[in-house]
């Protein structure tokens, strides 16, 4: 399909064929792949350190604006704000509202865990 039928069929409303390798057919229509956002809501003192950040966003493959933080305050006082990936760090109670959470500094266990908690999230988004 040319860029202007696959255009043409958008503006119509029309099912596309979506194509899994679109690097294979340049002029096949780019499947729609939305990324997961990751919500990190810290408790008290809890400060994770640039290298966890940027590990987080090269292991799941997301821009800076996907990954988001709060404070456990700010995160109650927004009404206990949803996100795919949940995350909890130093957090007090209200612990089944997240997918993973855990005491910094991560022991090695607890990061093999958040590492497996965070491809299941990622695979099932």
């Amino acid at each position: 399909m040319t860029p202007t039928q696959s255009q043409l069929w958008q503006f119509l409303g029309l099912p596309q064929w979506q194509c899994a390798h679109p690097e294979r057919l340049p002029l096949a229509p780019v499947p729609a792949a939305p990324r997961p956002e990751v919500l990190l809501v810290l408790g008290k003192g809890a400060a994770p350190s640039g290298c966890f950040i940027s590990d987080l966003l090269t292991a799941l493959s997301l821009t800076s604006s996907q990954l988001h933080t709060l404070s456990q305050a700010d995160w109650l006082n927004k009404n206990k704000p949803n996100a795919p990936v949940m995350l909890g760090l130093n957090v007090d109670g209200e612990l089944d509202a997240f997918h993973w959470h855990a005491s910094l500094p991560l022991s090695a266990p607890q990061k093999r865990a958040l590492w497996s908690c965070l491809c299941r999230c990622y695979l099932e988004h």
